[in-house]
């Protein structure tokens, strides 16, 4: 069995990528509610896809991608609110064109949200999953240097990126279900490498 097991396992620690970023987001749901928010991201345990035959195509699949955000509900029943918003480990993929200067990403999630009104009524949670999608314009490639020991592994990269991301989440609290759209701006740094094992 692990021998099985064990060519998977080489492969999600030889060859890699990882993607960090920030972004500014809008977002409205089925209720009339607005919030601003800021967000933090790790697309992170990323297993590059084959970067032999598409030397000038980079994808890569993540295992354990999640996102951070805070900020602040404009509206609603109670008024303005506080909100922590933490989209948990799920599923996303990236590719990026490095002769077109551009890449784009989708993400699967699972979605907890606190909201703590600042009229000191009672805060609530929901839950619910998100799907998510981004395109993002490269602002810098550069090829990160080989490993002596190691010259027959592909070129490793390190992009910077902005671009714009959009979001559709059902959500489900103790009011029924409902569900929210979001518009953001992103800032990543993402990297394909390979580890010198």
């Amino acid at each position: 069995m692990f021998a099985r097991i064990f060519p998977i396992l080489f492969m999600g620690y030889a060859s890699c990528a990882l993607g960090l970023g920030a972004g500014v987001g809008v977002t409205v749901d089925t209720r009339g509610t607005w919030t601003v928010l800021l967000s933090l991201q790790a697309n992170n345990l990323g297993v590059r896809v084959e970067p032999q035959k598409t030397p000038r195509t980079e994808q890569a699949a993540y295992l354990n991608p999640m996102e951070i955000s805070g900020g602040l509900r404009l509206n609603g029943e109670h008024g303005r609110a506080a909100v922590l918003r933490m989209d948990l480990p799920g599923v996303a993929f990236s590719q990026d064109e490095l002769d077109g200067g551009w890449g784009y990403n989708a993400a699967l999630f699972m979605r907890n949200e606190i909201t703590w009104p600042l009229d000191g009524s009672k805060s609530s949670v929901a839950m619910g999953a998100v799907v998510k999608g981004a395109y993002m314009n490269h602002l810098s490639l550069e090829q990160l240097k080989r490993l002596e020991s190691r010259p027959e592994w592909p070129d490793g990269w390190a992009i910077h990126s902005i671009g714009p991301g959009a979001s559709a989440a059902l959500m489900h609290d103790d009011d029924g279900w409902y569900g929210q759209f979001t518009l953001s701006m992103l800032y990543e740094y993402l990297n394909y490498f390979y580890i010198g094992l």
